[in-house]
């Protein structure tokens, strides 16, 4: 007996209990592997955006760190630019001051009996002059100087 194949193709699946392969478990295969690569390529763009902003990140501390540095410099160019003029004001007051002391020096007169108080500062200073007085006469160099008065 000749049995035909496509006869007893539908007998078997005639029969209760036998499957039915239908076109979506034929294709079961193929979605699992298409969602695996899909969540592969979710998994690499999430990998590549971590990436991405650890990389802004990086930018941003850097640029953190060069606006810093900026700061520190112009901080210390001010503060530079504030001790020159200081020292100059300093070079012209010590200056000033010296010239007036020299005015003075040339101008000093000996008073004999000067009249001090009973402290014990004013003490000192009577027994500063009485030791002083061995290096001072009316005969001692003056040293010249173009200014007559003691205006700053």
């Amino acid at each position: 007996m000749r049995v035909n194949p496509h006869r007893a193709q539908r007998q078997n699946s005639d029969r209760p209990g036998s499957l039915k392969l239908t076109p979506l478990v034929q294709l079961l295969p193929v979605i699992i592997i298409i969602i695996i690569i899909i969540i592969i390529i979710i998994i690499i763009i999430i990998i590549i955006i971590i990436i991405i902003i650890i990389i802004i990140i990086i930018i941003i501390i850097i640029i953190i760190i060069i606006i810093t540095i900026i700061i520190i410099i112009i901080i210390l160019l001010t503060t530079l630019s504030v001790y020159i003029q200081i020292d100059a004001c300093l070079r012209r007051l010590s200056s000033s001051t010296v010239e007036r002391d020299i005015m003075i020096w040339n101008n000093k007169k000996y008073a004999g009996k000067p009249v001090f108080a009973k402290s014990t500062e004013d003490s000192l200073i009577a027994r500063h002059r009485r030791w002083y007085s061995q290096f001072y006469s009316e005969n001692s160099p003056k040293l010249k100087f173009q200014k007559d008065d003691l205006e700053f």
